[in-house]
């Protein structure tokens, strides 16, 4: 199959968390692009304060400026997810109501 007879793609993204049969509270948080496919959940851990702020924030720090600089490889994955575990680890520094905030988080 040649390049030039491959069709064209669209893809339509959607997003739905459920908290689950032992848990009262969501804490899950998504993230979609469908112009890029890129799909982020994050999950704030159970038995620690803040889990549905700590995943909500992953999300958005991992998710800002996508269009001015997409994630395009495994190294610019690494480096956006390094950045947002070190925007987390200073939130948590200048908040101490914070700092046990955790969060999972799972990228494709």
């Amino acid at each position: 199959m040649s390049a030039h007879s491959l069709k064209p793609y669209s893809l339509r993204l959607a997003t739905r968390t459920n908290p689950g049969l032992v848990r009262t509270r969501n804490e899950d948080s998504v993230f979609g692009d469908d112009v890029s496919g890129f799909m982020a959940i994050a999950d704030g851990l159970g038995g620690h304060q803040h889990g549905q702020y700590c995943s909500q924030m992953a999300i958005d720090l991992l998710s800002q400026d996508l269009t001015l600089k997409p994630i395009v490889s495994g190294a610019d994955l690494e480096s956006r997810l390094n950045l947002c575990n070190q925007a987390l680890i200073k939130h948590q520094k200048h908040y101490p109501a914070f700092a046990n905030m955790r969060s999972t988080i799972v990228c494709a």
